[in-house]
């Protein structure tokens, strides 16, 4: 018994080692290979694997490590994530399988791809509705695996903004832009207090400024794929952007401030609210006052705001020699394993749960499901990169009629691929 328990403890280990020696050395390898050997190496360091997992965003990191050491213990089913890039993602999912060789059982991608993995046909239907189902998770994130009436896939985890609150230098939270102008205009900062500035938020980060003016913009409507819905340029889209270029003149915000940045200052009381997202969740239970955090407020009592989220969905491979082993471990992730999901990853599961390992994650989960999400269609893949230059020029005082225009234009001659 004990030289079968030592033997098992040696398999994880082995697996563990795998996951962490591989993935530094995909990251690491793109800059100094090209694509071509890539896919051997990918094909010659996967072979042993049952089931191997593909994805592109480094925050998966840790969840995936834990997923591999924990199933395999479980199940004794070996499962390796591989890091890949995200440039020409479904390109080399699609080389892979046509080699018959190294292709992933898995591939871990964003919401917005969704139309290219249905046109390429890469994706074996779910079609576990007892599980994937309003019941037990958002109707939002059933969307973003939902094309053309199926599901493509199985909703992983999420990323959303909210706004947080140092409740000990506030009696309530704003519920709107205006509220935090009043708020700052009747502020007398306590002696000895370390706050700064009001407010903070990273301007040049489109999760975090979209929701300005989310509210009236339309790109493929609720389910992300009708493409008669393109309205980017309307009145009330006009006025929630000038209320936004405005807020440049009021709150003194860098420019060049991160993520980081913003989440120190926070935390550390140099501001009394701050944009943030749900990668500062573990920091803010950390800090050691008061804190609440509430919707993105709205702009003012009659101009609204919508928060953007981004989903990460599981896809499986139609190709994989592994559906039912795949089909059982996207599963386990998503559903059976997505209670620990930020406990061991600091993600954000987009399953309902009945207990939530703090306040903040309970909220948040309400907050995701008033959000809005990226439309799947594969022809706005720069849609966000023209969003955010748009609002770069406004914030830096450009013509708001203007960029709209040029926005609601060159979207448009996009679409026209669907007449």
């Amino acid at each position: 018994m004990i030289k079968k328990i030592q033997g098992l403890v040696a398999m994880i280990i082995v697996a563990s080692v795998f996951f962490w020696c591989y993935h530094s050395y995909a990251q690491n390898r793109e800059e100094i290979m090209p694509k071509e050997e890539i896919e051997k190496e990918i094909e010659m360091e996967t072979s042993s694997a049952d089931v191997v997992i593909w994805y592109s965003d480094s925050a998966l990191e840790n969840y995936l490590k834990d997923i591999s050491e924990t199933y395999f213990k479980k199940n004794n089913v070996s499962v390796a994530a591989i890091y890949v890039s995200s440039v020409d993602f479904l390109e080399t999912v699609n080389n892979m399988n046509i080699s018959g060789k190294g292709a992933p059982d898995i591939f871990i991608t964003g919401s917005e791809m969704l139309e290219k993995v249905y046109l390429s046909g890469l994706y074996k239907e779910n079609t576990d509705t007892d599980t994937y189902n309003g019941d037990n998770y958002p109707e939002i994130a059933l969307n973003c695996v939902t094309y053309e009436d199926q599901m493509l896939g199985y909703p992983l985890s999420f990323n959303v903004s909210f706004l947080a609150c140092n409740m000990d230098n506030t009696d309530s939270i704003p519920k709107t832009f205006d509220e935090i102008y009043n708020f700052s205009n009747n502020f007398v900062s306590p002696e000895n207090s370390s706050v700064q500035s009001i407010m903070e938020w990273n301007v040049s980060d489109l999760v975090y400024n979209y929701p300005f003016i989310a509210a009236y913009l339309n790109l493929g409507g609720e389910s992300g794929i009708d493409s008669s819905k393109v309205d980017l340029n309307n009145q009330n889209a006009l006025k929630a952007l000038k209320y936004y270029q405005n807020l440049n003149t009021i709150f003194a915000v860098n420019k060049n401030s991160t993520e980081e940045n913003i989440e120190d200052d926070f935390v550390n009381q140099k501001t009394v609210f701050a944009i943030l997202d749900c990668n500062s969740v573990s920091k803010l239970e950390k800090a050691e006052f008061d804190i609440d955090i509430a919707e993105f407020p709205d702009l003012s009592n009659s101009l609204k705001t919508k928060s953007l989220s981004e989903t990460s969905i599981l896809i499986i491979n139609p190709y994989t020699k592994n559906a039912e082993k795949a089909q059982d471990v996207a599963k386990f992730m998503t559903f059976d394993y997505a209670d620990k999901m930020y406990e061991k990853g600091g993600l954000q599961c987009c399953r309902f749960l009945k207990d939530y390992a703090n306040g903040f994650n309970e909220k948040i989960i309400g907050f995701y499901e008033e959000s809005t999400s990226l439309p799947k269609f594969r022809v706005t893949g720069d849609y966000w990169l023209s969003l955010q230059n748009m609002l770069n020029s406004v914030w830096n005082g450009g013509d708001a009629e203007e960029e709209l225009n040029a926005l609601q234009t060159g979207i448009k001659e996009k679409m026209q691929i669907y007449k």
